[in-house]
C-alpha cells in the first residue's frame, strides 16, 4: 500500500494512495468556486499568513504558511525564508528553496468567508480533503481553531486533527505564484453555479 505525507498546518500524518469514494467526497465539501473574487476581503491577499509562535518540530528556516487569493482559491506552501529579508519575501524563492526538504510542498484549496469565520476545503492532487477553520481577529491575525479529515472515519467518528488555537500574522511578500488549483477547478462539483464552470471550462 502507498502512502503520502499530507501537511496542512505543520503536523504531517500519512494517508493510503487507494481510490476514494467521489460522491462521498461530493457531500463533505463544504466550500465551492464562484466566478469571482470579494473584493472587499477582511483578510488580506498580497502576502502570507504565517504561525506567530514557530513550530518547535519544523525544521530551522522552515516553515508552512496560507496564501488567500482574491479569486476565492487558497494555498497551503512549505516555505524556506533563510537568507531573505522578513520584512519582503519573495515567495517562489522560498518555495524552491524548501523543495530539497520535501516534494510535496503545496496544496490548494478554496475558501469563503462567513461574519468572522473563514472556512477552507484543502486538497492533495489524489483529492484528500482537509478541512480548515480560521477565525479573523482583524487583517492582520487569524486564529486557526479546527482541523478535520471528513475521509478519514475511525469508530464512527471523523477524525480532527487538530483542534488547538494556532495565531496566524500577515507578512507581506512579492512574487506570490498563482494557485496550481487547475485540477479543482475544471471539477464541476467543485462549482456553485454550473454556468460559472462552463464559463472557466471555455476559458
Amino acid at each position: 500500500m502507498l502512502l503520502t505525507i499530507f501537511s496542512v498546518t505543520s503536523c504531517m500524518f500519512l494517508i493510503p494512495s487507494q481510490g476514494i469514494d467521489k460522491e462521498y467526497l461530493k457531500q463533505v465539501s463544504t466550500v465551492h468556486y464562484g466566478i469571482t473574487g470579494n473584493p472587499k476581503l477582511p483578510i488580506k491577499t498580497d502576502g502570507y499568513y504565517r504561525l506567530a509562535i514557530p513550530d518547535k518540530d519544523m525544521v530551522p528556516g522552515y516553515e508552512r504558511v496560507n496564501v488567500f487569493y482574491d479569486s476565492g482559491s487558497f494555498a497551503s506552501y512549505l516555505i524556506n525564508t533563510q537568507g531573505q529579508d522578513c520584512d519582503m519575501i519573495d515567495m517562489e524563492k522560498a518555495i524552491k528553496a524548501a523543495k530539497p526538504l520535501t516534494t510535496i510542498g503545496t496544496y490548494c484549496g478554496v475558501y469563503r468567508i462567513s461574519n468572522d469565520t473563514i472556512y477552507a476545503n484543502v486538497y492533495t492532487k489524489s483529492f484528500y480533503i482537509r478541512r480548515l477553520y480560521f477565525l479573523i481577529v482583524d487583517s492582520n491575525t487569524i486564529t486557526a481553531f479546527k482541523e478535520d479529515a471528513p475521509l478519514q472515519v475511525y469508530d464512527g467518528k471523523m477524525a480532527v486533527w487538530d483542534d488547538s488555537v494556532r495565531r496566524y500574522c500577515f507578512a507581506k511578500a512579492v512574487n506570490i505564484p498563482k494557485p496550481n488549483d487547475h485540477f479543482l477547478r475544471k471539477k464541476k462539483w467543485m462549482w456553485d453555479k454550473e454556468g460559472d464552470w462552463l464559463q472557466y471550462i471555455e476559458k
